[in-house]
């Protein structure tokens, strides 16, 4: 997927879909990056925004979650199954998780300190020209607000492979992206997880 910019910033070209058309929320198959591949070398701004993080860089297993918007209602709700399961994730072995968006860095920091007032390990990112999310191919056009955004997704790097993609389809929900389904896929029950909660979506293997 490709932008260009625009005179209000970042705008979609032609070739992006609404997602909101899709049949369903798929793991993999919907999104352009998919298990075995590599992620782009791009850095990512941090807090002052004079911290930077490469995450082609990471070594072991370690999560990336991506959200359309920070401080959006459906997004408050997505980072903090993160937050909260946090020690749960460094127990199965994942030793960072990343929270990214196209909002800049004082923003996500602001985000974070909202989210996780008493502090937090999970980091959040800035991705501000949607660069290392369109190289992901996640990007979608939000038609309503006339603006470019990441789709709702997770990945599982192992060491700097791509282990897990899941996508949403519906980025206003939060069903095979929440850290309860990541967990019953680390953990190997996603069969069970999905009789007990209704969310359909495939277990790619490792």
């Amino acid at each position: 997927m490709t932008t260009r910019l625009g005179r209000y910033g970042l705008v979609p070209d032609r070739s992006l879909s609404d997602p909101l058309t899709a049949p369903k929320a798929k793991v993999a198959q919907s999104a352009q990056i998919a298990p075995g591949s590599k992620i782009s070398a791009r850095r990512l701004a941090e807090g002052d925004a004079r911290t930077f993080r490469a995450l082609d860089g990471l070594v072991s297993r370690n999560v990336i979650v991506g959200v359309p918007a920070a401080f959006a209602p459906n997004c408050d709700a997505h980072p903090p199954g993160y937050i909260r399961a946090y020690e749960q994730f460094r127990a199965r072995g994942v030793s960072d998780i990343f929270v990214v968006a196209l909002n800049d860095a004082f923003v996500m920091d602001a985000w974070k300190r909202h989210l996780a007032p008493e502090g937090t390990a999970v980091h959040f990112v800035s991705d501000t020209d949607g660069s290392f999310v369109a190289d992901l191919g996640l990007l979608y056009h939000d038609a309503p607000l006339r603006s470019v955004r990441a789709k709702r997704f997770v990945i599982l790097m192992e060491d700097t492979q791509v282990q897990y993609v899941a996508v949403e389809d519906d980025p206003c929900a939060i069903t095979c992206t929440s850290a309860d389904a990541l967990l019953a896929y680390l953990d190997g029950r996603v069969g069970r997880y999905v009789r007990e909660t209704g969310v359909q979506f495939e277990a790619i293997p490792s």
